[in-house]
């Protein structure tokens, strides 16, 4: 180990997030930023539809513009990508997270169809300063989905293609991204997702606000949290392995070490439809059709089909949890 990282780890609540947020962005990282200079925030979109432990919700993204332009932040872009199902104009206004753009007079941009530099990156983020706000939730192929899979969403929406060799694109964009863009990592842990499917899973209350600048250091901190070890998570074995973890991490914040940080169990297991996505992506009969057109589509479909059928199916059980404590809060405050 040669350098030591810093993970600032906070708790809030519904009733104090805005407050939890702002005293958060004292942490030197965020000191470091310069507020005069263009800032994107590239938010998590997973969802077309509000799901809570899905995408950054809308409160924290709300508390975050609060926080940054009470700092003195005077250029923020809030940012992202499309899935492969579909657009980031189409999940950023059905998930009313525009409205809270909006309400901050921030702008936000669809990058998918913008000029890209010869990592697949929009370049419009190149020499520019990246606030990373991913969420805390598993994933089925990453295991734990957060500050380096954020990343992911960079590069364009035909990105499924590298679910193979996920951990090595990881990885790669890892490096790519800390070459080029001066990047923080604000983590939403209000509320997270356990299940095989960021799109499929059960929101778990968790009441946290993290931030880092390295997203490996960030992703160790919040796979502990979650209860995973590192050999459980391929990125950050595969990093590991490949000498990319080569620090220790300080917890700063409301906790002071990994002993005493909050622990979640997020057991983790494939369904039987990721199962089966998975099998039809390795078997090199399938694959073969599921990458080319109209088969892609159809399979695509089958997937969007089904992800609609689990969110109309648990609806009633997302929007009734404890965690809309931090929605009925937002409502309440304006």
């Amino acid at each position: 180990m040669n350098k030591e990282e810093i993970v600032y780890v906070f708790n809030t609540s519904p009733k104090t997030l805005k407050d939890d947020v702002f005293r958060s962005l004292d942490s030197q990282y965020i000191g470091n930023l310069d507020i005069n200079k263009k800032t994107f925030l590239k938010i998590n979109g997973n969802h077309d539809k509000e799901y809570p432990g899905s995408n950054t919700s809308r409160w924290f993204l709300d508390a975050l513009l609060a926080g940054l332009k009470k700092r003195g932040f005077k250029d923020i872009t809030v940012i992202e990508g499309a899935g492969y199902l579909f657009s980031a104009t189409k999940m950023i206004r059905n998930t009313r997270l525009l409205e809270i753009c909006e309400k901050h007079n921030v702008p936000f941009i669809d990058y998918e169809d913008l000029p890209r530099d010869d990592n697949d990156l929009p370049k419009m983020v190149d020499g520019n300063q990246l606030i990373n706000v991913p969420v805390m939730h598993t994933h089925g192929f990453a295991v734990v989905s957060c500050a380096t899979k954020n990343y992911f969403g960079l590069i364009p929406k035909n990105r499924w293609i590298y679910h193979e060799s996920l951990e090595e694109k990881l990885i790669e964009l890892y490096n790519v991204v800390n070459a080029t863009v001066d990047s923080v990592t604000i983590v939403d842990g209000t509320v997270g997702q356990k299940g095989d499917s960021t799109r499929t899973g059960d929101p778990v209350m968790l009441d946290l606000v993290i931030i880092g600048k390295d997203t490996l250091a960030v992703d160790i901190v919040v796979s502990k949290i979650m209860g995973f070890s590192i050999e459980d998570i391929p990125v950050l074995n595969y990093a590991r392995e490949k000498g990319y973890i080569n620090f220790e991490i300080d917890i700063c914040g409301d906790y002071s070490s990994f002993e005493n940080l909050p622990q979640h169990n997020f057991k983790f297991e494939r369904s039987k439809a990721k199962k089966t996505s998975i099998w039809l992506h390795n078997n090199p009969f399938t694959k073969f059709f599921i990458e080319k057109q109209p088969f892609r589509g159809i399979f695509h479909k089958f997937r969007e089909l089904y992800q609609d059928y689990i969110y109309y199916r648990k609806r009633e059980d997302l929007f009734s949890g404890e965690w809309m404590g931090y929605e009925t809060e937002l409502i309440k405050n304006g």
